[in-house]
């Protein structure tokens, strides 16, 4: 009997461990402020990142980025789905799909075809 008690507390202890762990899905990880680390195309710099250049994925399904380098500000709706980041653009009308390659709190890396975006969490 001492044994089952023991092993009770012990499954008690990993219980609140286990529920004291905070999870975050994939697509709250993604919502936010990104500022891009740098944009490569088979592993080679491919456009230059300055410091003002950022992704903004805001909760309520819109986005935006600014690429100054290349003058690119975009805004439209996204939607993330089995890996996939979805970006429907509002001018032009365009929709683009990337692949999500590693996500954490302070870090987002997707790519598409070849070109890999790697950013960290502003």
């Amino acid at each position: 009997m001492k044994w089952i008690k023991g092993n009770n507390r012990i499954i008690l202890v990993a219980l609140c461990m286990l529920c004291s762990c905070s999870y975050s899905s994939e697509k709250e990880l993604v919502t936010g402020k990104w500022k891009y680390k740098q944009i490569t195309k088979n592993n080679e710099m491919f456009i230059r990142i300055t410091d003002e250049d950022f992704l903004v994925l805001n909760s309520d399904s819109t986005f935006q980025y600014t690429l100054n380098f290349i003058g690119s500000k975009k805004q439209g709706y996204w939607n993330f789905k089995n890996h996939i980041l979805t970006l429907k653009y509002t001018n032009p009308d365009t929709v683009r799909n990337f692949v999500l390659d590693r996500i954490s709190r302070k870090e987002l890396i997707f790519s598409e075809n070849n070109i890999q975006f790697e950013f960290i969490k502003e």
